[in-house]
């Protein structure tokens, strides 16, 4: 069998970790996991590998070279836009060829035997084998698939998982497939399409046959920083029990080419300590805990079940417990953490929302001071949007109110049903709320979207068509001109919306590339924002992913402002809606 390794995509967790270096390069008990899975591979049996991989393709190069140290063939596939786990496939159809071909999530560490998985995928004369686990670590999604499965191991449905359902273990997809070529028909050139989420439907709605296959051994999700410790630690406490590590000079101690050890430090296992780094006298160590190459741990310093990764520098008489420490990283001498991610410098505003606060990992500082000034900055700027949401909000409701007042009886007036349109979009965090607009449709027009469906003329989640025969006369005016969403100031006004910010979606909507999903709903939802003033209906999905990543990880005071003011030309002028 061929693989595709999925390393590419719009993943930002991990933050602060892979601002420098893309998920699958982190290090994992010193080496990264990328080289981990071709390893996995190659021991199944599997060499000839094409990894999908996105800007980040010269780190990869640079790193794995065609594949020959590794005893490997390597092609590499260059994703210019976000095209989905299914979409960046096409451009592999001839290194894919004729016969059967694994996919895999670059997220994985994993101890699978990947060979009988093939092999059950042959006998099986299915289109699709779809490696499970009944319990995968790292589901995090909120809106995971889940499949559901006869005895025969055909999938008899996909649907999304509903956990106050659960009443036994769902089978999940964790990242593994077993495709035949002809999948690939099923893959539209050129528009978004997610392995789980659209063509897995896909298939199956065409009567196609799918089985799952439960994957056996240790099988974990790199989703977030929980997940990398927890790999981390288990590969060293033994629990994975597939991976084994070298240079060994005592029980539970592993100790790299070129380091020193001072003989007047204390180690208790497991502990892994990486090449050429310098652990200096009365250095107390306890497992588990790894230290990566190049590292220096200076004094009286003390580390506890920690993760440093390489070129981290702990001076004299500091303690990191429970800890990650960034490459690069310093910790000035007597500094003392406790559970925390500690990065050589600070973070931006949409760094800090992005940044993982979970119960293992309760923070993120910076041994420079400069950590406590970019919250400085996040706060400020905060009060600041919220201040401008209220002022603007309130002043433009009652401004407005003779507009909302004549619109509204407009709307009543030339067509039968209610004057405003109701729908529940998800907030901050995806918490709910009613998003309110003027209607601009016929009362059945939901209902009338399914038979429309063949004529949609946008990819991803949104339904449009430029003539739109659900649209009223005074409907199509309203929406040139965005006047449909003045009553919004009232969802700003209570919080559920900002002025700026990505387009609330309802949650069915979001059931495309995870990654944008979990970005945006980090902030709050927009009655504008970056998309809208960069084509609005005229953008691909594509488009739509980089504009609100790029919103979220760059936003401030000045852009927002800069977008109000673009909006209101964009707006004027009547271009880009429908």
């Amino acid at each position: 069998m061929n693989a595709i390794l999925l390393a590419g995509g719009q993943d930002t967790h991990l933050v602060p970790l892979v601002h420098t270096v893309p998920k699958a390069l982190l290090p994992v008990m010193n080496r990264p996991m990328v080289e981990h899975l071709l390893l996995h591979l190659k021991k199944n049996g599997i060499c000839n590998v094409a990894l999908a991989v996105n800007g980040h393709a010269k780190a990869y190069r640079d790193l794995l070279g065609d594949g020959e140290r590794l005893g490997m063939r390597l092609t590499y596939s260059r994703e210019t836009v976000p095209r989905g786990t299914a979409g960046c496939l096409l451009p592999l159809a001839k290194f894919i060829g004729n016969d059967p071909f694994l996919v895999i999530d670059g997220s994985l560490f994993l101890d699978a035997n990947l060979r009988e998985l093939g092999e059950s995928h042959v006998r099986s004369a299915a289109v699709a084998t779809v490696g499970v686990h009944p319990s995968p670590a790292g589901a995090r999604d909120w809106h995971q698939v889940e499949l559901q499965v006869g005895k025969d191991s055909r999938v008899n449905g996909i649907k999304a998982r509903d956990r106050s359902e659960e009443s036994h273990p769902p089978r999940v997809p964790v990242g593994v497939y077993v495709f035949d070529p002809s999948v690939l028909a099923a893959i539209e050139p050129g528009i978004y399409c997610d392995i789980k989420e659209q063509l897995l439907p896909r298939l199956r709605s065409e009567g196609h046959p799918i089985v799952a296959k439960e994957i056996g051994g240790y099988c974990k999700s790199i989703l977030e920083l929980k997940d990398y410790l927890r790999v981390n630690r288990d590969v060293l406490q033994g629990i994975a029990n597939g991976f084994r590590l070298e240079q060994q000079v005592a029980d539970g101690i592993w100790v790299g080419k070129g380091s020193q050890v001072s003989p007047m430090a204390t180690l208790l296992g497991p502990v892994l300590i990486g090449r050429d780094c310098v652990i200096g006298p009365r250095v107390q160590i306890v497992g588990p805990a790894c230290i990566g190459d190049g590292c220096v741990v200076e004094e009286g310093t003390l580390i506890r079940e920690s993760l440093l990764l390489p070129g981290a520098r702990m001076e004299r008489n500091s303690r990191a417990e429970g800890c990650v420490l960034a490459a690069d990283t310093v910790i000035s001498p007597g500094l003392s953490l406790r559970g925390v991610v500690a990065i050589p410098g600070g973070l931006g505003v949409g760094d800090i929302d992005l940044a993982d606060t979970d119960p293992i990992i309760r923070g993120v500082v910076s041994s420079t001071g400069q950590y406590a000034r970019s919250r400085f900055r996040y706060g400020l700027c905060r009060l600041v949007k919220r201040g401008v949401d209220l002022l603007v909000a309130a002043v433009g409701l009652v401004a407005a109110l003779p507009l909302l007042l004549v619109v509204g009886m407009a709307v009543k007036l030339t067509s039968p049903g209610p004057v405003f349109f109701r729908q529940r979009r998800c907030g901050k965090f995806g918490k709910e709320f009613s998003m309110v607009k003027f209607r601009t449709m016929v009362r059945d027009a939901e209902a009338m979207q399914t038979r429309l469906r063949q004529q949609n003329e946008v990819d991803g989640p949104i339904f449009k068509i430029e003539k739109d025969p659900r649209f009223t006369g005074l409907g199509k005016l309203l929406r040139r001109y965005s006047m449909d969403e003045l009553p919004q100031l009232w969802n700003v006004l209570k919080g559920d919306m900002s002025l700026v910010g990505p387009r609330p979606l309802a949650a069915k909507e979001m059931a495309f590339c995870p990654a944008w999903r979990d970005v945006r709903l980090k902030v709050c939802p927009g009655i504008t924002g970056l998309w809208q003033v960069g084509g609005r209906s005229k953008t691909s999905f594509h488009d739509w992913v980089r504009l609100d990543t790029k919103y979220v990880l760059e936003r401030s005071t000045l852009l927002d402002f800069k977008i109000l003011l673009q909006t209101l030309l964009v707006v004027l002028g009547g271009r880009g809606s429908y």
